[in-house]
């Protein structure tokens, strides 16, 4: 049909639509619909295809600018309003998850741990386990110097096994 009548809108959108309803060649799917978007800029189903072909690519603000003029024009049809919907969910569920990630990340930025993507597992162990060893200050430093000029502590037991005079 469109080797005959390549400015034929209703073939290009049904051929886009199809594209983009089986999730494949997303990008030749939103060129055919926009070329018929070019013959009839205001057909509600043309802008419908649209939108769910940007849905399909995950293009949610393209997807939702044209599914919310398709949904204003076709408010009786079924389908451009379950489109619509399927695209406001999926923004509000995406908001959520962004929200929550930068909810964790602050908690994390409070605690004073620092984002475990950009330094490492490793170093993340290191930063809690010099936070700990400051939380343990020893009440009583070996008066004899020990080995290694540790700490022994309140109750002796490193000094004891070091072989401490302090013991």
């Amino acid at each position: 049909m469109l080797a005959r009548d390549p400015e034929n809108a209703a073939a290009l959108n049904y051929l886009g639509y199809m594209l983009a309803e089986r999730g494949e060649r997303l990008d030749e799917s939103v060129a055919y619909v926009k070329k018929a978007l070019e013959i009839e800029p205001e057909n509600g189903s043309y802008l419908d295809s649209l939108g769910w072909a940007y849905f399909k690519a995950e293009e949610l603000g393209l997807a939702e600018e044209n599914l919310k003029r398709a949904a204003g024009q076709l408010q009786t049809n079924s389908v451009v309003q379950d489109h619509y919907g399927q695209v406001l969910f999926q923004a509000r569920a995406l908001s959520r998850r962004h929200r929550r990630v930068d909810t964790r990340a602050e908690r994390r930025r409070r605690r004073g741990l620092t984002d475990r993507t950009s330094i490492g597992r490793s170093a993340v162990a290191r930063q809690k386990l010099e936070k700990n060893d400051m939380a343990r200050v020893p009440r009583r430093v070996c008066a004899s110097g020990g080995p290694d000029g540790f700490a022994c502590g309140p109750s002796g037991m490193k000094a004891r096994r070091a072989g401490c005079a302090c013991a």
